[in-house]
């Protein structure tokens, strides 16, 4: 699936794009400001959309001044909660994602989406990154057996690949692993997804300055 284009895995045209944009917000716009919100299709093609919307009931259209419109989606319609839920399937992934991890036996010190998925721009053929930070004292079998159920399930999830980075604990308080790019990465963009991210930003932040 596509984080930027949830209803892609209902229909890929561009009449998806722009429902699951009115759906997320809660506010009417012009054609203009949702083409400029979205990643494809120009003025005229998400006119055309936003008529078969306002025809199906789920977009209501209001004049504005004497030539212009606003959209809004109609969360009335018997079909918004379903268009809602669709809409907001980055955000289920990130929740069973927690879910997931307080189940763990030995769960991750803290863990993080990360890469194209964290800034929304994954396509349907890019892997769905996971940072792990692995506790101090646990058992490996334990550990590594979470670790490949959490790669098929959420595989399973998305149908995207999913990779997990796994970092010991104590390798967070290296200098030289702090340095590594992909830890800048997942503190810039990383979304938390168990532990405390202000408590790991410290601890990278010490390391980088050889304070740890």
């Amino acid at each position: 699936m596509e984080p930027q284009r949830p209803l892609a895995v209902a229909t890929s045209t561009l009449d998806g794009d722009v429902l699951a944009r009115l759906a997320t917000i809660d506010a009417a716009v012009t054609a203009s400001q949702l083409t400029s919100a979205l990643s494809r299709g120009s003025l005229e093609g998400v006119r055309r959309a936003l008529a078969r919307l306002v025809k199906q009931g789920v977009v209501t259209a209001a004049a504005v001044g004497a030539r212009g419109q606003q959209y809004r989606f109609n969360n009335d319609h018997v079909a918004a909660p379903a268009i809602v839920a669709l809409a907001r399937l980055t955000e289920e992934v990130q929740r069973r994602f927690q879910d997931l991890l307080r189940q763990w036996e030995a769960p991750p010190v803290y863990a993080a989406l990360f890469g194209s998925w964290a800034t929304t721009s994954a396509s349907a053929d890019s892997d769905l990154d996971v940072f792990l930070v692995r506790p101090r004292e646990v058992d490996a079998s334990v550990w590594e057996g979470q670790v490949i159920q959490l790669q098929r399930v959420a595989t399973s999830w998305t149908g995207n690949d999913t990779r997990a980075f796994v970092l010991d604990d104590d390798e967070i308080e290296s200098a030289a692993v702090a340095a590594d790019p992909a830890l800048a990465q997942i503190l810039r963009e990383g979304i938390a997804l168990h532990g405390d991210p202000d408590a790991f930003r410290r601890r990278v932040t010490r390391a980088q300055r050889g304070k740890a």
